[in-house]
């Protein structure tokens, strides 16, 4: 049975490339194979224009098939323009990565991971093939990024911002799209713009945030607000359409509401007329956050408490269509040490499959 529709192959090495030729006449008599002999530097623009004449010879099919990329990084890596490459070409939707040293390893899959066009592993294995030496072998499966929306629900103060930050930072560039919706409200109020009007206006921009990814987009947006709504969160993923949603519940634990309360009172004590740290939509007396803190905590509908009638095996999963997935991570603002884990967190979910992803967790113990 044929599997592969056509193959097209590139190396280097002028002995690979003499066993390449050999191999694709003794066994590629059903199959179309190109075989290409170049230098690293001229590998992006040999494999896209073979890529592309391959497609269009495989577009009046019934079905287009996806191209699958076997490469090998070797101990130094690979040329940074190849990996751009493979990047942007949308057809690409999956990558088998052989690798036999660490250090290239690690910098060719921040490459292939950051960006608006990134990939996430789906597998991973590694073989100690080389003992005594400080290389190894691994093979790393890479498919495309699902498209992800990370929603933190939770009151002022409870950390939103912080993650959104600390994800941003910690990311390759363009990885993250950030969305502030107390940077917009503010701006709004200082133009002079009416209470009625900024919130229409605020809503508005964000609807359009949502609905800005070109093809092939696939960066992670998230939408800094309070999120207190369940039916507002399920407008956003109604309107952003990810692949995968990522509830984030910042809620924090007393053991009465005035404890709660005093919590929060404490965290957001710097946006104070006297304090170290402004916010651009807070009150910033005493009087008026305590009013402002009440409000909020009335009005959260917590994703837990929405999904308390899911039955799932997985525990962070709530539901989510045919393709697409619902994640919730579960923190308590007061809890600094787990909280302090909560980028790394919700970077396991849109880079990595289910099973390495639990078996990090247990590894880390978050």
């Amino acid at each position: 049975e044929k599997i592969f529709s056509e193959v097209v192959a590139c190396q280097h090495c002028p002995l690979v490339n003499m066993d390449a030729v050999a191999n694709f006449e003794r066994h590629c008599t059903d199959v179309k194979g190109t075989v290409l002999h170049l230098t690293k530097q001229e590998m992006a623009q040999g494999i896209s224009g073979a890529l592309n004449a391959a497609q269009e010879r495989q577009k009046n099919k019934p079905s287009v098939p996806p191209v699958v990329v076997v490469l090998t990084g070797g101990r130094k890596g690979l040329d940074p323009s190849y990996i751009t490459c493979l990047l942007q070409n949308s057809s690409v939707s999956c990558i088998v990565y052989n690798s036999c040293c660490t250090l290239s390893l690690v910098r060719d899959m921040e490459h292939f991971m950051g960006g608006e066009f990134g990939f996430s592993i789906d597998g991973f294995a590694s073989f100690d093939f080389f003992p005594g030496t400080k290389y190894r072998a691994s093979l790393i499966r890479l498919v495309r990024r699902p498209k992800t929306l990370v929603i933190p629900v939770g009151p002022a103060g409870a950390g939103k911002s912080t993650m959104a930050s600390e994800l941003e930072r910690n990311t390759p560039k363009n990885t993250v799209q950030w969305w502030q919706r107390d940077e917009v409200f503010a701006s709004l109020r200082n133009q002079g713009v009416g209470m009625n009007k900024t919130k229409h206006i605020v809503h508005e921009q964000l609807l359009s945030f949502l609905d800005t990814r070109e093809n092939g987009d696939r960066s992670v947006q998230v939408v800094d607000s309070t999120n207190s709504s369940a039916e507002a969160r399920a407008l956003y993923v109604q309107k952003g359409k990810p692949d995968l949603t990522i509830l984030v519940e910042l809620k924090p634990q007393g053991q009465d509401d005035e404890e709660v309360l005093e919590l929060l009172m404490e965290r957001t004590k710097g946006r104070l007329g006297d304090g170290k740290s402004s916010h651009p939509a807070f009150p910033n007396t005493a009087d008026e956050q305590r009013v402002k803190h009440v409000n909020i905590l009335k009005g959260i509908q917590y994703p837990s408490a929405v999904a308390t009638a899911a039955a799932v095996e997985d525990p962070i999963t709530v539901g989510g269509g045919k393709g697409r997935r619902t994640a919730l991570l579960v923190y308590n603002p007061g809890d600094s040490a787990r909280l302090a884990s909560l980028p790394f967190m919700i970077f396991l979910e849109f880079s990595t499959s289910c099973e390495l992803r639990q078996m990090l967790k247990r590894s880390i113990q978050v």
